[in-house]
């Protein structure tokens, strides 16, 4: 059996709660590996639900106490079967904390799948990490790191003197499942003549939560400034934002206040195939993070055959690649010079889009790069053997 911590539902893009694709990505390679999967589920506003025959076990504690202090989670934890092994989703939370204390108490082999290590000011972030710290540097039972981006991977390494031995990177659960291929060939196949319609349309899309590290207002300030430089050059062209968050009300209040409700669509929260319709009928995904690991939402825009316009920060540099599946910006100049490139280059963005496509059907393919993970599995329940 494998229990699996889950604090990653959430309700912010589409309006139900589920899990994040990536969360499901490794429920999913658990299970074609031969795993029971036990998940334990938690927090305020999360929830996990069944897919794939996994079983879940939501806190009880839910609705009266806010994410990270689901403190039944760890409980469970102990009174369950002892797994073969465990898998921790994020480091984020104080519950992968105690659950982690808990599956080291029982010598179980543990691997914790990192994402998105990004500095922060905030004293309980530092404690947070320093005590995560001290427990894997503590108890030195079986346990594996697995980081999404190299840029993670040296982070654990150096500033958390993580043994080298004990990290491995790979990207895969980021990846694209082949349903989600036959399901955009679909959704293309349905709503061709409308899709065919907005290809002569310049449409600038961001996708993902509405706070304050995605800065999508800055997004929309750029967007501000591009509209005033191409002074109605491009009268085709909008920005279209899909998401919920905190900001919201804000970022429409400031679409209000610089006069440009024509040009942007602020559309909050749709379907799982309403989103794969607006990237196939974007030019490009564009993202103006603070911070960030690979957000998946590149891949499902290089899935859909569309480039990405991204700051060059973090591990966005180990996926984009400047020219070629997509542009890089150094800061708001370049991000204005680059979206006007975009606007005026419809045949070599066209060209592009093309090769992205192709890219994820051979390289971010979910099937043809899972046995990257179970090897790692196998290696640690090995390991792990008792003579």
């Amino acid at each position: 059996m494998s229990h699996v911590i889950i604090s990653q539902g959430y309700q912010e893009f589409i309006g139900e709660y589920v899990m994040q694709p990536w969360v499901e990505n490794v429920n999913r390679i658990l299970k074609d590996e031969g795993y029971k999967v036990r998940v334990f589920a938690c927090g305020w506003r999360r929830k996990s639900f069944i897919r794939n025959g996994v079983e879940v076990t939501v806190s009880k504690l839910l609705g009266t106490l806010k994410d990270p202090f689901s403190f039944d989670i760890p409980l469970r934890i102990l009174l369950a079967e002892k797994p073969s092994i465990a898998v921790i989703h994020g480091l984020q939370h104080l519950l992968t904390l105690f659950s982690l204390i808990i599956y080291f108490l029982r010598d179980a082999p543990v691997i914790i799948i990192v994402h998105g290590l990004y500095p922060s000011n905030s004293r309980l972030v530092s404690f947070r990490d320093w005590v995560l710290k001290f427990i894997l540097q503590v108890f030195r039972s079986s346990y594996m790191l697995i980081a999404l981006t190299s840029y993670d991977e040296q982070i654990l390494l150096k500033k958390w003197g993580i043994p080298k031995n004990r990290v491995r990177v790979t990207k895969v659960p980021l990846y694209i499942t082949q349903e989600e291929l036959q399901l955009i060939e679909q959704i293309k196949e349905k709503n061709y003549n409308y899709i065919i319609d907005s290809s002569n349309k310049i449409r600038f899309l961001y996708i993902g939560r509405l706070d304050y590290y995605k800065r999508v207002d800055r997004i929309i300030n750029i967007f501000y400034h591009f509209l005033k430089m191409s002074k109605n050059k491009h009268p085709d062209v909008e920005l279209t934002i899909v998401g919920r968050g905190t900001l919201e009300k804000i970022l429409v209040e400031m679409v209000k206040k610089l006069g440009i409700q024509d040009y942007v669509k602020i559309v909050g929260a749709v379907s799982h195939q309403e989103i794969w319709l607006y990237y196939l009928t974007s030019t490009v995904l564009v993202l103006a993070s603070m911070f960030e690991g690979v957000p998946r939402v590149i891949f499902e825009a290089f899935a859909a055959g569309k480039i990405v316009v991204a700051p060059n920060i973090c591990g966005l540099t180990e996926v984009i690649q400047n020219g070629v599946n997509g542009f890089l910006f150094d800061n708001d100049e370049d991000f204005l010079n680059t979206l006007a490139f975009v606007a005026a280059s419809s045949k070599s963005i066209s060209a592009m889009q093309n090769a992205n496509r192709k890219l994820v059907i051979e390289k971010f393919n979910l099937e043809a790069n899972k046995e990257e993970i179970c090897s790692l599995l196998r290696d640690m329940q090995i390991r792990n053997k008792k003579p």
